[in-house]
């Protein structure tokens, strides 16, 4: 789906234009589609521009995390994801759109014991999904973001 589908779909559905002021910096639809598209294409500068409108007090410390994303950004097989989020023990997985979307960007949610179990797996609308690792298994490709793993150092 292309970004400007994408954004009137969301907008349809999440009512943006009407209320631009209700989704914060962490749920903007908006924000997210475009993160996710800027990702995935490479296309930082894009990104850079919405984020530095929109939220000027997070866009130093939000560009430096895109930075490290998009440096470590890869399209692997489900399978290749889950064995990576099982290595690193992890039980809760977050994607960026629907899980069904081939453009969806899984990325490790850490959550302790007792969260995973209260964290439902949504099933309505197109942002900001958590699910169990293994529902990666079948898919033939993901987009996976293991920036949360990767430090300075590495």
């Amino acid at each position: 789906m292309k970004l400007t589908e994408r954004l009137e779909l969301f907008n349809t559905f999440y009512g943006i234009d009407e209320n631009p002021d209700y989704f914060g910096f962490m749920n903007d639809p908006r924000r997210i589609a475009i993160r996710n598209e800027a990702l995935r294409q490479g296309e930082r500068s894009m990104y850079e521009k919405y984020v530095r409108e929109k939220y000027p007090e997070e866009a130093d410390s939000e560009l430096e995390m895109f930075d490290k994303s998009r440096a470590s950004l890869r399209h692997v097989s489900g399978e290749e994801a889950l064995r990576f989020f099982r290595d690193h023990l992890i039980k809760n997985v977050q994607s960026d759109l629907d899980p069904n979307d081939p453009d969806a960007i899984f990325s490790a949610d850490i959550l302790s014991d007792d969260d995973v179990e209260t964290v439902a797996e949504a099933d309505q609308g197109y942002v900001l999904f958590n699910l169990s690792p293994e529902r990666l298994a079948d898919k033939q490709q993901v987009w996976l973001d293991p920036s949360l793993f990767i430090t300075d150092t590495d």
